[in-house]
C-alpha cells in the first residue's frame, strides 16, 4: 500500500538501462526525488540547476559563476517553494514552469504543493527534491 502513496522516483540518464548499477548510482548521486504520487502523477517533473555552461540535476553540485538558473518544470499547476538552506526564499503559486535566478551558494530544493487539493492535502509536499549544491 505504501508504494501507491509516496514513492522514490530516480533519475536514470536517458540511454541507459534500468539495472542494480544505474539504479545504486542514481541514488548515490542524489538523483532523485520523493513524490507523493496518491495525490498525482509526477510524469513530466524536472529540477535542475544551469550556471555558465554547466547544467546539473538535483544532487549535484553546481559551481557559481556570477549566479545560477534553477529551473523546476511540473505537469500540473503547483505551489512551487524554493528553499535555501532548509530557509524558504521564493513561493510562486499557480505555475507549471518556474525559474529561479541566484547569486549566493547555498543548498537548493524545492518542494510542491497542489492548492488546488481539499484541505488538509493541500498543506501536504507533492513533491519534495534533493538539493543542488551551488558552491
Amino acid at each position: 500500500r505504501s508504494f501507491q502513496l509516496v514513492r522514490v522516483h530516480l533519475l536514470i540518464p536517458m540511454g541507459e538501462v534500468f539495472s542494480a548499477e544505474t539504479l545504486l548510482m542514481a541514488v548515490r548521486e542524489g538523483h532523485c526525488f520523493i513524490g507523493f504520487d496518491l495525490f498525482s502523477d509526477t510524469t513530466g517533473f524536472g529540477f535542475t540547476g544551469s550556471s555558465g555552461s554547466e547544467t546539473r540535476l538535483q544532487g549535484d553540485e553546481l559551481k557559481l559563476e556570477r549566479e545560477a538558473r534553477l529551473k523546476v518544470k511540473v505537469p500540473l499547476e503547483s505551489r512551487i517553494i524554493l528553499l535555501k538552506d532548509g530557509v524558504r526564499v521564493r513561493d510562486e503559486y499557480g505555475q507549471t514552469n518556474a525559474e529561479f535566478v541566484v547569486t549566493e551558494p547555498g543548498n537548493y530544493r524545492c518542494e510542491i504543493y497542489l492548492p488546488q487539493l481539499p484541505h488538509p492535502v493541500r498543506e501536504q509536499p507533492w513533491i519534495i527534491t534533493n538539493p543542488i549544491y551551488v558552491r
